[in-house]
Order: structure tokens, then sequence, then C-alpha cells
């Protein structure tokens, strides 16, 4: 049987041919039997269908999604070019396969059982993301898009699954969530580094970020000293919690990982740290961090520190983990910068009041074993310390430790300087001696000059056993001190010189007046056998002298009685400087009555008048001594007048803290040029013969107020008067 083609009428027809052979009874061949059919209708079709399988086939595989054509029972139909492609199965490879296909991964099974049954429930599933995993093992991210197909009754037959490879839509969807997560971290640095100054706390932020990115056991900021030849450790986080370098800790720069990074501004990836590496040290070494990474700290393109991350395992660190942390070390200087300034403002304010308060607690030191003592204490309050020496400067020995006291838990406590400490100090004498600071090896120890106004009076001595090392700001505070002390000992220096000078003037004059008292004494037993005598001389042989002789007689006896006057007036100003003032509360107005009673005569005869307020004070005096000074200045408004009335007004005046107490007259005045002359002991103006008197009232005057801590003086004009005013303190 075959078709035959025939042309009919210009046309090509097919015809369906089938012979029959005939046979006889015998099996012999007695004929043919054929029949002929018209086919080309149905030729034609089957062209057409073979034309539609290949346009369909040649569609399928150029879709550039893979297709994937199962039965109900996940069985593999078909699959076109563009699924061969990605996974690198074969057709031939993949037809007839049942779940679970080789390209997807275990953690997908779930994931597609669940996906099937819910198809069974709907039509189609749209946008089921997954992982298909190529034959050569590489991963894809895959869309999966399934429609289920249905015969003419409605009944499901088989599943069209279409997979798109979404890989690179993927890796840019990643890509923009980690830079969502990445601007969204830096946004919560920004916001810690915004919210505080202390530079801890935003460290604290960024190690928790980095963490969170990036393995690692330790995390740090190390920022380089002002010589930048160091680096100090300013804080530091490890994830097993251990204590580690404490902040403050300073190291060499030459023997840090950083070394190339501060040099160049490049950041660093160390492999493995258990080979020898180019400057030697990396930080918690000894913690076994055998693979770190080194990023720039930088500030106005100026590297101030570095960030080091470091893992106890090697080969951690890519330069994906440097570009993931240089963001956020980039945060880092802007933030140390301001936390430093704050700091570094706080901590100058902090000096600045521990040196006022020490300033004040020096100011009542007038003794070295004192000064030193709030010296000792003043310093432990801004300097953290172990040990302070302090050390005299000798000319012969150079600076020989005097004291040592001990910081820490025991602040003040003394202790006995060592042997290191007297070396130290043996080394260093010349340039402390020249007014020079030292800072010992690793800046464990710190030395300043106690420099006076004129001289050096010695060294002081910071030092630490453990702990971080000082820095340059310490070394300034500790300048300040010594400057504090060395001023504070020079002022102890001069109160000790003046207690002694005090002390030696206060016993001449214990000694003159004693002598004053004893000759005092002394020179009136002569006078009184001089007056005896010269008394009995006038009665018993007054009839025998002439006139010139009674004349000596009335010399002697005037220039005895003066002689007495002056005696009583020095033995007076002696009592007035041996005896203590007995101060009480005093009625002014009281005194005056006394006094004006005692002087009722002398007032009478020269017909004078003094002149008292309505309102007087009660003031704290000794009542005698102030009943001297009223005596003294009244009589000599009284004396020292031409005249036919002398007046003495009295006037109080109350000021803030004393009272002014002024007696004007209206006498002869006193010249400038001895407005001064006359508070000194027998100094007098005019002659004997004109104003009577020994010159020793207004000395015993300036004693008695200055004695009373008050002060006193003359105000005149010749021939209009004269003003005496003292100050009484409240």
């Amino acid at each position: 049987m075959h078709d035959v083609p025939l042309q009919h009428g210009g046309q090509e027809q097919f015809f369906w041919l089938r012979c029959s052979p005939v046979h006889d009874p015998l099996g012999a061949l007695t004929g043919v039997v054929a029949s002929v059919s018209e086919v080309t209708a149905r030729k034609r079709l089957a062209g057409e269908l073979a034309q539609s399988e290949s346009t369909l086939r040649s569609v399928i595989d150029s879709m550039g999604d893979a297709l994937i054509m199962t039965d109900l029972e996940g069985e593999i139909r078909e699959v076109n070019r563009e699924f061969t492609r990605i996974t690198g199965y074969g057709r031939t490879e993949v037809l007839g396969l049942r779940l679970p296909y080789p390209w997807l991964d275990e953690d997908s099974m779930g994931n597609i059982v669940a996906w099937v049954s819910a198809l069974r429930e709907k039509q189609d599933l749209r946008d089921f993301d997954m992982t298909w995993r190529r034959k050569d093992g590489f991963r894809l991210a895959i869309s999966l898009n399934t429609t289920l197909l249905r015969n003419a009754g409605g009944d499901p037959i088989a599943m069209l699954n279409i997979a798109r490879n979404i890989s690179e839509r993927k890796a840019l969807a990643d890509e923009l969530a980690a830079k969502n997560r990445h601007i969204e971290m830096m946004n919560r640095i920004i916001s810690a580094a915004n919210a505080t100054l202390d530079v801890t706390k935003v460290f604290e932020a960024v190690a928790g970020e980095a963490a969170a990115m990036i393995p690692c056991d330790v995390i740090a900021l190390e920022v380089l000293t002002g010589d930048r030849e160091s680096l100090e450790l300013r804080a530091c986080s490890r994830r097993d919690g251990e204590a580690g370098a404490l902040p403050g800790t300073v190291r060499p720069l030459k023997h840090s990982t950083a070394a190339g990074v501060v040099a160049s501004g490049e950041p660093a990836v160390f492999l493995d740290l258990a080979e020898p590496v180019a400057g030697g040290e990396v930080l918690h070494a000894a913690a076994g961090i055998r693979s770190c990474m080194s990023i720039p700290v930088m500030l106005n393109e100026r590297v101030i520190g570095a960030l080091e991350v470091g893992s106890r395992e090697p080969g951690v660190y890519s330069r994906r983990d440097v570009a993931l942390l240089q963001p956020i070390a980039d945060q880092l200087g802007p933030a140390l910068q301001n936390a430093l300034l704050y700091t570094e403002v706080q901590d100058h304010m902090a000096q600045i009041r521990s040196l006022y308060e020490l300033g004040k607690g020096l100011t009542g030191a007038v003794d070295t074993e004192s000064i030193l003592a709030h010296v000792a204490a003043g310093t432990a309050v801004t300097v953290k310390y172990d040990r302070m020496v302090f050390a005299s400067a000798s000319r012969d020995a150079g600076l020989v430790p005097v004291l040592a006291v001990e910081g820490g838990t025991h602040p003040g406590r003394p202790c006995t300087p060592t042997e290191s400490e007297a070396a130290f100090l043996r080394n260093h004498a010349e340039a402390l001696l020249q007014g020079s600071s030292v800072k010992g090896e690793h800046a464990a120890i710190l030395a300043a000059p106690v420099r006076g106004k004129e001289q050096i009076h010695g060294a002081m001595l910071l030092l630490r056993d453990a702990g971080p090392a000082f820095r340059d700001a310490d070394l300034r505070l500790l300048e300040s001190i010594a400057t504090l002390s060395g001023i504070a000992l020079d002022r102890a220096l001069l109160f000790e010189d003046t207690v002694a000078k005090s002390a030696e003037i206060e016993k001449r004059n214990r000694e003159l007046d004693d002598f004053t008292y004893v000759v005092s004494h002394d020179l009136k037993e002569p006078l009184i056998t001089i007056e005896g005598y010269s008394t009995m001389v006038g009665r018993d042989f007054g009839d025998r002298l002439d006139a010139a002789g009674k004349e000596y007689l009335r010399s002697i006896a005037a220039a005895t009685d003066r002689m007495k006057r002056l005696i009583d007036d020095l033995l007076l100003l002696s009592r007035v400087g041996r005896t203590a003032a007995e101060q009480g509360p005093v009625g002014m107005r009281e005194v005056l009555r006394a006094v004006l009673r005692d002087l009722e005569y002398t007032l009478s005869e020269r017909h004078a008048r003094v002149v008292i307020p309505q309102e007087l004070p009660v003031v704290r005096y000794d009542a005698t001594q102030l009943g001297l000074v009223f005596r003294n200045l009244i009589s000599n408004g009284i004396k020292f007048n031409r005249s036919d009335e002398p007046v003495v007004a009295i006037t109080v005046r109350e000021e803030k803290v004393e009272f002014v107490v002024s007696l004007a007259d209206n006498g002869i005045g006193i010249p400038p040029e001895y407005r001064e002359k006359i508070f000194a002991l027998f100094q007098r103006l005019h002659r004997a013969e004109e104003y009577p008197g020994t010159g020793a009232g207004l000395s015993i005057v300036r004693k008695i107020v200055e004695r009373h801590r008050g002060r006193v003086w003359v105000a005149s004009e010749a021939d209009l008067g004269t003003t005496f005013s003292f100050t009484i303190p409240k």
C-alpha cells in the first residue's frame, strides 16, 4: 500500500492504492484484487500538520525562557533548547525524568510540593522564585510560571512550566538591597555619632554594624599620638568578651600592621599573621589573631588612625570586606574629631577646675608638708597615677627624692622613693634643673621642674606601673601643677622668713619695752633725789642765795618736772605696748564724759568747748585706751590754739566695715611737711616755753589705734585748724 501521485486536470492528486493476491484452493495465484481511493485531502492535511509541528518546535526552541512540559505526575515530556542551554542537561537526558530533578536544590523540594498542590486548585501559578543548580554545579536564580493544560472536556492532562533565568536581576536586586542596608547602617552610625560626643559609644555602634557584616573576633580603633610615631588604643571590642589591651595603651607605630596604612593612606589585608609581616605586631596577636584588615581613618585627607579587624582564622578577609568597612572608617574620622575635641574641652575644663581648687588649697598652705599634701590630692583628681615623687634641688647633690606618695586606691599614702626613681632623677637632673620637663620611655613616667620666681626648688614625678601611658596633656597638667607648687613654696619660704623676722622684731620690741620700763623706773629715782635736794636748798639756804642762785634752783625744778613728765609718758607708751588690749563693748559717750570730767579745769581756764554728736555708737575697744586717744587729741586741740574760745568738734561717720572718728579744732594748724613727723616719739614743732608738753601724746595715739587694727591721719591748714581722724573696725 502506498500513496500514488497522479496529474488530473493540471492538478496533482494523491490516490491510495491497495492490491491483494487471489489464490486457488491449492495455493496457486489466480488473480489480483485492487482498490483505489483518493487521499489528496488527507495528504495535504498531513503536510500541513508536519509543517505546523516544525514551526512550533522552532518557536519553542527560539523562546528566551526555558520550557518544561510534564504530565500530571511530573514526568518530563518535552524541554526546549533554552532549558538545555541554562541547565547543561541535554533533551535526551531529561525526557522521562520524574521528581526530584537533578537541577533542583534540596532546599527547594518542599516548596515544589506545595507549588504542585496549589496548581491543582488553580489554572496557573506565577513568579515562584527558586534556585536551580546547573550540571556543572553553578547556581541560578529562577522565576517559574506554571500553567495546567486541559483537554476539550476540561480535564487536566499536562503541566507547562516556563522558567526564566533571573540571576542577573537577582544579583542587581541583592546589590540594591545591600546598598540600602549599607545606607541604613551608615545612617545608624551617623545618628549614633550625632547623638553623642563619647567616642566609645560611637565605636560601639561601629563595632556592632561591622560584626553583623563580616566575621571578626576583634575590632579596634587606634589613633595616632601627637608625634605620629605611636598608636593609642581608643576603643576595642572582642567577640569572646575577654579582657584585652586597655584603652589608652600606646604602642610604637613602626611595630604595627597599621604602619603601611598610615604611610600610604591605603587599606591593608593580612591573610595569615603566622607568617612574617612587615611591621611586626598586630593588635591582640596574643589572642591568636591570624588574619586582619587595617582601614585608614581619615580627616581632611590626612590619616589620623586606623580601624583594625581581626579573625582567628587565616585568609578570612578580601578586598570586598575592605570595601564594606571603608565607608564606616570614613565616618569615624569626623566623629572621632568631634569626640576628641569635646573630650579635650571637658578635660581642659576639669583641669582648670582642679587647678583652681588646687590653687585655693595652696593659698592657705604655709609649710612644705601641707603644700605637698595638697598637691598630691589635687593631682589625683585629674591624672591617674600609681606614685608621685617630690625631689628637692641641692647645689651639691642635684635632685634628691624627699617624699613619695601612692595614688590609685590609696591616694596620698606616704611611701619610700625607690632607687630607680632616684636614678631617673640623677639621669635627668641637668634638664630638670634648667627648667625642662621630661617624659620617660614608653611614657610611663613624667617629670616637671618645680619652678619658683627666682629659683628651681626641685622636681615632681608621676609614675604608672600599668595601664595606659601618660599623654602630652598629662605632662602639660603636671607642668601647671608644678608651677603652682613653686609659687606656693615661694610663698611658704617668704612666710617662714616673715615669721622669723616678725618673731625677731617682736623679741626686740619686747626687749626695748622692757628696757624702756626699767630705764624709766631707774631714771625716776635720781630725779626724785634732785627734786628733793633742790627743794631743801631753796628752803634751808634761800636767804643766802642771790637772784642768780634762786633762778638756777627754779630752772633745776622746772627741768626736773619736765623730765618726770617725759618719764611718765615713756612709761605710759611702754605700758600700752606691754599690756594686751581688753576689747569689749564700749559706749563712746560714756568714755567722752569721763575724759571731759578730767579736763574740766583746763576747759574752764581756756574757755574751751568740746562739741559732741547726739548719737554715738557702741564699739569694741579697750575703754581705758580709747579714753587716752580722746584725751590726747582734745588736749592738743586746746593747747595748740591761739583763739580766745578754742573749739574741738567731734564727729563719727559709720562706714561698711568701720567707724571713722574725727576731731576738728580751730587751732594754729600744722604745716604739710610736719604731718607725719608729729606722730614720732618726742617730736615737737614748738619750744616748751610756747606750748608745754613732752611730744609723746600723738605717738601714744598712733600706737593705741594701730593695736586695735585702725588707722590714724591728720588734715590741716596753717592758722585755720587741724582735723585728726582715726578708724575703729566694727
